[in-house]
């Protein structure tokens, strides 16, 4: 099928309960950076897509905000941007950490990125050149780079190929 653009639609990530402890322990909480939104129990809700893809959500989805990690001390990692080939490759954002007192210090955009396994994949035609794609649970692993800035940032022990969110998405797009 020819490939079309991202019209519409959403992503939604939660936190593992591994994820969540981990982060809990060291004082630290998920939400959403703008213009994300912040759902029940640590979900983002990224709907500002876009992006090219067809009904088998092959090609390329790219979100704006980002998952936001904030310590009690005010600290935070913020990984904004993220962007990545569907439905298999990697997702990578641009990280951004903040401490008190501190400037930002913004990573390279390779140093945040989380591998893909895609969940269930269905896509249906809505009209005559608009269709819908949804994707069902998918989980999204740290690289060593991740987990590494996780760690530095929080003091947490995350290890290389935890997952770290599980996500699904319901996007609709137009052929041409």
């Amino acid at each position: 099928m020819q490939i079309g653009s991202v019209t519409g639609g959403h992503v939604d990530c939660f936190p593992t309960d591994a994820m969540t402890a981990a982060l809990n322990e060291r004082g630290a909480r998920i939400g959403a950076a703008a213009p994300a939104d912040s759902l029940p129990d640590g979900g983002v809700r990224f709907d500002e897509l876009s992006g090219s893809m067809d009904s088998i959500f092959h090609g390329k989805l790219d979100m704006e905000g980002g998952i936001s990690l904030v310590g009690t001390d005010g600290t935070r990692l913020d990984v904004m941007k993220l962007s990545g080939e569907t439905p298999l490759g990697a997702i990578s954002a641009t990280p951004e950490t903040t401490r008190p007192g501190q400037a930002p210090q913004a990573g390279p955009r390779a140093e945040v990125a989380y591998p893909t396994v895609p969940g269930s994949v269905g896509g249906r035609p809505t009209g005559l050149t608009t269709f819908d794609v949804s994707v069902g649970s998918t989980n999204f692993a740290l690289t060593q780079a991740g987990a590494a800035r996780i760690n530095d940032v929080f003091g947490t022990t995350l290890e290389k190929d935890v997952t770290f969110m599980r996500c699904t998405a319901d996007i609709q797009g137009r052929l041409g």
